[in-house]
């Protein structure tokens, strides 16, 4: 007794655990995707599902809104989607498909004045409808003109039936309505045979149309045609004498129960994806299928796959990778320095550096296919051998060329150097010049000023002076002006082809100092930087055409005298 005392609620606890996963889905049972609107999504658009949720909305409320679920895409959680409820612009659709076959005169009187008045009264989130296959769809006047293809007795072997459904989808005109084709059949068994109902193709054809069969019959359907109907979406209803009005109600409100969802994928393609949906307050998805747009969407409209895709984008790759290696610039085999032009009008030709040259006025008589306006003054940029490459001085004002896509007043050609001439762009080709990480500084002459007559007396250490490179002396600024230049007439006198004959001054502003240009031919450059007027502050390097110096506020200790020692001041010329 004591065994079996303990075997009873053992057996009870194990039928419960193992009836558990069915239980707890029962209320989720009556939850699927019905149909997919998904045209409009080929490479990335909207796909739109209508869906039943498998349950009402609380006391007070209508519907469910967005905010009350969570949409995972392949078990990413999307944010951006939309759920709603059949309505003005997501239509509900009936369609009822003639003939009707032999039913009982009873029952034909019974359904022809519900379905009538239906159609007469279409509403913006209902529509009714009439259609007879080489008819297309008919329109009712009165509830009294009822058509008398009612009646006509007819058969539905299932090749019929699959060519009617076929057609009367295909009929309908909106994109975004949920259809439904509502089918009178005298006799089921007439469909029983073994295997499936309806091929794969016809149930995706009527899934991308958002068409749901529902066949109505006085004779009770069987376990399979509940189950191929179920998958698509539909349904089956057994007529009953006297309760078809009733009936009829029943399918139009679970129809009305649908809901769209709408998201917009984050890829590109017909890729297929695991949905699932569930409440917010929940932990298990109540709708978790995978769909798979390129079995759904119609094959007349079917994109490429990504195979061909792949291809494509290879072929294409290849292509461009031919015309790149056919139009490269190409170097001079022959070993000769010269240019290779970049325009591509031009066709990448090789300009050959001409022997004994002086300037780039020889770019001149270039003669060009898209006649390129070239840069101004190309006299004035000399060319001179060194280093076994050539150094670049351009004494315009403004510079006639770019290289490597800076101004440069003066530059060492490096192999593979980028020289923009106005419209013209030359590759500098020499394979005995150093390469451009290898760039060394151009070489400057040591300019240092002509020594002239020196102040009297001492001087405050507080003297700003300037420090040329290549001489250890300082040059004091002693004047509250000090013009410089190669004429003998400035304060500070700089024997140098690059500087002009009153190139810059320098004067005593308050307590600052002030650098100014004062030549329109040539340069003067604060830091690196070509400037017209500046103010000076300690440290800073001025070049004055090839003439670099340094600026200090205070004269060295070395030069300074003892501080014991009463400084005097010298005056201001």
């Amino acid at each position: 007794m004591s065994f079996i005392k303990l075997l009873v609620p053992g057996l009870t606890l194990a039928i419960t655990l193992l009836c558990s996963p069915w239980l707890s889905e029962s209320p989720r049972a009556a939850a699927q995707l019905s149909a997919f609107n998904i045209d409009s999504g080929h490479w990335g658009g909207e796909h739109r599902i209508f869906l039943t949720l498998g349950r009402k909305p609380a006391v007070g409320r209508e519907y469910f809104s967005s905010d009350e679920f969570d949409l995972s895409l392949n078990g990413v959680p999307e944010f951006q989607f939309r759920i709603k409820p059949l309505g003005p612009q997501n239509p509900l659709h009936l369609r009822f498909l003639l003939p009707f076959g032999e039913l009982a005169e009873s029952l034909m009187d019974e359904i022809r004045e519900p379905i009538a008045n239906r159609i007469l009264q279409n509403t913006p989130s209902t529509k009714y409808s009439l259609w007879k296959n080489g008819v297309g769809e008919i329109e009712l006047a009165e509830p009294g003109e009822f058509p008398e293809e009612l009646t006509v007795a007819g058969e539905f072997p299932e090749s019929e039936l699959s060519h009617l459904l076929v057609e009367a989808s295909r009929d309908f005109t909106s994109d975004d309505s949920l259809r439904a084709l509502m089918v009178f059949i005298p006799d089921l068994k007439s469909l029983e045979k073994e295997g499936r109902y309806f091929s794969v193709q016809l149930r995706d054809l009527l899934r991308r149309k958002q068409v749901l069969p529902w066949f109505i019959s006085p004779t009770a359907p069987s376990d399979l045609l509940k189950k191929e109907l179920g998958r698509m979406g539909g349904g089956t209803v057994q007529m009953v004498p006297g309760e078809f009005s009733k009936t009829f109600e029943n399918i139009q409100k679970h129809l009305l129960s649908h809901y769209v969802l709408s998201h917009q994928p984050s890829w590109i393609g017909n890729v297929p994806y695991l949905l699932e949906l569930k409440f917010r307050n929940e932990q298990q998805p109540f709708i978790r299928e995978v769909i798979d747009p390129g079995k759904i969407l119609p094959e007349s409209k079917e994109p490429y796959p990504i195979i061909a895709i792949f291809l494509v984008f290879l072929v294409s790759l290849m292509l461009v990778i031919l015309l790149w290696w056919f139009r490269r610039p190409r170097a001079s085999t022959s070993g000769k320095i010269g240019f290779v032009i970049l325009n591509p009008e031009e066709k990448f030709r090789f300009l050959e550096m001409p022997e004994k040259v002086k300037n780039f006025e020889f770019l001149n008589e270039l003669k060009t296919r898209q006649e390129l306006r070239l840069s101004s003054n190309l006299n004035r940029v000399n060319i001179t051998k060194q280093q076994k490459t050539f150094l670049i001085e351009d004494k315009n004002y403004k510079n006639a060329l770019l290289i490597n896509r800076r101004r440069s007043h003066k530059t060492l050609l490096c192999n593979n150097d980028v020289l923009d001439v106005g419209e013209l762009v030359l590759l500098y080709k020499n394979p005995e010049a150093p390469p451009q990480q290898n760039r060394k500084a151009p070489i400057r002459d040591k300019v240092t000023p002509v020594p002239g007559n020196k102040p009297k007396g001492p001087l405050r250490r507080d003297t700003p002076v300037l420090n040329f490179n290549g001489s250890r002396q300082e040059f004091p600024l002693v004047r509250n002006i000090i013009t410089i230049g190669s004429s003998s007439m400035n304060d500070m006198v700089l024997n140098s082809d690059e500087v002009a004959s009153k190139h810059a001054r320098i004067s005593r502003i308050g307590g600052r100092w002030q650098l100014q240009n004062l030549s329109l031919q040539e340069f003067t450059m604060l830091n690196g930087r070509r400037i017209e007027q500046r103010i000076l502050r300690d440290g800073d390097e001025i070049t004055i055409g090839d003439a670099v110096c340094r600026f200090k506020l205070e004269r060295s200790d070395s030069n300074s005298k003892s501080p014991n020692k009463k400084e005097s001041i010298s005056k201001a010329g």
